[in-house]
């Protein structure tokens, strides 16, 4: 995805400089309307494939969340860190998965809608704070800007 946006920066800026040096504007328009609508047409496509990976880590994730159900049933508690889970529950934490967090406690209880305790992936970047967050309790109707995907919510912040 980041090469064909690079690739269409560079086509644009190019069309662009052609313009220029050759004094013939008449195309601007149609550079702008293209630039605009491929724009607009890049950032849904983006999202949608953005969401459709977060809902195949979900997917993969199963296993852990498995692991974790065990885990409490075995201990009463449910485990602070992922690692703990490893060997006698998972064999290992599956690949391909984004960095996941473990929230247990008071900050579940507070932060995650009364759930003992919650999977956590921080999704955005600078000033984005979107999380792709594992409920136990499933209880997303709570949350009010959020995409369910699968078992798992995207929480837009």
């Amino acid at each position: 995805m980041f090469f064909v946006v690079v690739y269409s920066a560079i086509h644009v800026l190019v069309a662009l400089l052609v313009m220029l040096v050759s004094r013939k504007w008449r195309y601007f328009p149609a550079i702008v309307l293209g630039v605009l609508l491929g724009g607009l047409v890049g950032l849904q496509l983006g999202t949608a494939m953005r969401m459709h990976a977060y809902e195949r880590a979900g997917e993969r994730a199963a296993v852990l969340v498995r692991a974790i159900e065990h885990y409490i049933e075995t201990t009463g508690a449910p485990p602070e860190r992922l690692e703990q889970l490893v060997p006698a529950f998972v064999e290992t934490i599956p690949a391909g998965l984004p960095p996941l967090e473990m929230v247990t406690g008071e900050a579940a209880l507070k932060g995650f809608y009364g759930n003992q305790w919650a999977l956590l992936f921080k999704a955005g970047s600078g000033l984005n704070w979107d999380r792709l967050v594992y409920l136990p309790r499933q209880n997303y109707e709570q949350v009010e800007s959020k995409t369910l995907l699968g078992r798992w919510a995207y929480i837009h912040e």
